[in-house]
C-alpha cells in the first residue's frame, strides 16, 4: 500500500512539473501554485486559453469572437488539479469579471456554480479572492473607508459596459444598505457614461434600479430621477 501511495505522490508530482512547463511554453500567468495540494491556476487570454484548453469542451475555445463576447473586460482563468480520479475535474475554466462570479466550467463544459467553486477552492486552502484583481481590492478598501464620493470617471476602464459596472458596484457593496439613495442617484448621475446608459436604455435603467436600490420607495425615487434625463 505505501508503494502504491508512493508511485501516486510520483505521478501527480510529474503531471504537475508537466502542466508548469506547458503553461511557461503558452507565457500564460500563473497566479497561483501549491504542489503538495496539486493544484495550479493561471490567467489566459484567448491564444493561451487555446492552447491550454484545447482538449476541453468550453465554447470560448471555438472562436476569439465568442471569447470576447464572454469574458468582455474580465478575466478568464484555468484551475488545473493533478490529484483528480474524474477527468472533469482536471481543468476548471473560470470567469471574473470586476471581483464578481460570471461562470465556471468542468473540463467536459458542465458548469460549476459560485457556491461548489468556493467549496473547491476552500477544499484546496485557496483564497476565495483568488481572482479579483489587486486595483479592485484596493478601490473596496477606499470606498468603504472614504465613501463612494472618491468614485469618479478616472477610476474606471475607459470603455466599461453597462453591466460590468453593474458587477463592480455590486462587489463594491454600493447599494441603498450602505448609502442613501439621493447619494446613489447623484453618484450615478454624475458619471458621463452612465448617464448616457441611463438616458437611453430603459432595460439597463430596470436593472440598475432593482440591483442598487433595494426597497420600493427608493426604486420609485430613482425611477422618476432617472426618467427625466
Amino acid at each position: 500500500m505505501k508503494y502504491l501511495k508512493a508511485f501516486k505522490i510520483f505521478e501527480n508530482r510529474s503531471e504537475f512539473n508537466k502542466i508548469l512547463n506547458q503553461i511557461d511554453s503558452s507565457m500564460a500567468k500563473i497566479i497561483y501554485q501549491d504542489e503538495s495540494n496539486n493544484v495550479i491556476i493561471c490567467q489566459v487570454n484567448f491564444d493561451q486559453l487555446c492552447e491550454l484548453g484545447n482538449d476541453t469542451s468550453w465554447c470560448i475555445v471555438t472562436s476569439k469572437s465568442v471569447f470576447d463576447n464572454y469574458v468582455k473586460e474580465g478575466g478568464q482563468y484555468i484551475i488545473f488539479l493533478t490529484d483528480q480520479k474524474d477527468i472533469k475535474y482536471t481543468k476548471i475554466g473560470v470567469t471574473y469579471e470586476f471581483g464578481t462570479y460570471v461562470a465556471a466550467h468542468l473540463r467536459n463544459d458542465d458548469k460549476i456554480s459560485e457556491k461548489d467553486l468556493i467549496k473547491l477552492l476552500k477544499s484546496k486552502h485557496i483564497p476565495e479572492d483568488i481572482f479579483i484583481e489587486k486595483w479592485i481590492k484596493m478601490l473596496k478598501i477606499d470606498v468603504k473607508n472614504k465613501g463612494i464620493d472618491i468614485l469618479d470617471d478616472s477610476l474606471f476602464p475607459p470603455n466599461i459596459k453597462y453591466d460590468s459596472f453593474i458587477r463592480l458596484m455590486n462587489y463594491l457593496e454600493i447599494n441603498t444598505n450602505n448609502y442613501s439613495t439621493d447619494s446613489l442617484i447623484k453618484m450615478l448621475k454624475s458619471h458621463p457614461r452612465m448617464h448616457n446608459f441611463l438616458a437611453s436604455d430603459e432595460t439597463d435603467v430596470e436593472f440598475l434600479i432593482t440591483t442598487m436600490f433595494l426597497d420600493k420607495k427608493s426604486q420609485e425615487k430613482a425611477k422618476t430621477e432617472f426618467r427625466s434625463l
